[in-house]
């Protein structure tokens, strides 16, 4: 059978529906592999977490995470963000590594929410996670979804 090279919208769309603006979201997911199971990684090798926000209206957006040192700023921004109190992350003796451990992101990152403004940049759209005053200052008065039942989590 030959390859079907016909391409539509539909085929090639993005998880990113939420448009540019200031929003308030929840983590829905925190993916740590691809479909085939292998570790996600950056281009320089490096292990990634993919955050799957989503808003009021069901509308999602990925954020992909390094965790490297030299990118460790965007995590540490993303748990302040969060209300994650750095204090109990210090006294659990946690590493940069440990965020890979699906209870880790379970306990610090699933079903936390604030606020975030999208912006368009060129093709791609950037995610940044703001301070609470600051979104509901500046974003939609809409409350972010209910957080799950954490027992019937898929990992």
């Amino acid at each position: 059978m030959a390859f079907d090279w016909t391409y539509s919208d539909e085929q090639g769309r993005d998880i990113a529906d939420i448009p540019p603006g200031v929003h308030q979201i929840s983590v829905k997911r925190v993916m740590y592999t691809k479909r085939d199971g292998t570790p996600l990684v950056s281009k320089n090798n490096e292990p990634v977490i993919t955050l799957v926000l989503e808003d009021a209206e069901g509308r999602q957006l990925l954020d992909r995470l390094t965790l490297s040192d030299k990118a460790a700023w965007r995590l540490k921004k993303w748990l302040s963000r969060l209300n994650v109190d750095a204090k109990a992350l210090n006294a659990k003796g946690l590493l940069l590594a440990d965020f890979l451990r699906p209870e880790i992101g379970k306990e610090f990152l699933y079903a936390k929410t604030c606020w975030v403004e999208v912006t368009q940049d060129g093709q791609y759209l950037r995610i940044d996670p703001l301070k609470e005053e600051d979104g509901k200052r500046r974003g939609k008065k809409v409350e972010a979804p209910p957080a799950a039942d954490t027992d019937d989590l898929p990992f």
